[in-house]
């Protein structure tokens, strides 16, 4: 018998940082780890590199709409590729809390 397969995801595709404050980020962050939790695929279009390396597993860059880089967030997040795309000078050190990458301009 054939079992139909259902994917399940969401999509957010608004920053995080257009939603209030940074409460509101954790908020949203939170229920999409809930998401992620119950096996549901998600996409989040966020443009803080720190906030993306703090909850992804995946990030991909993009340059003028082309990609640049995917990979996991320490691999990705290089003091090269960041001046490449955005143009600025960058350290890139370990965040006490989290372990992620975390990105300094």
């Amino acid at each position: 018998s054939s079992r139909r397969r259902h994917t399940r995801c969401a999509i957010k595709s608004r920053g995080l940082g257009d939603v209030y404050k940074r409460q509101h980020q954790q908020l949203t962050l939170h229920i999409v780890k809930n998401f992620v939790r119950q096996g549901v695929g998600v996409l989040l279009v966020v443009h803080d590199l720190n906030l993306a390396a703090s909850c992804a597993d995946q990030l991909v860059m993009l340059n003028c709409g082309r990609l640049v880089a995917q990979g996991a967030p320490e691999h990705i997040l290089s003091v090269d590729l960041i001046e490449q795309v955005f143009y600025v000078t960058a350290s890139i050190c370990v965040h006490p809390r989290t372990g992620s990458p975390m990105v300094i301009v």
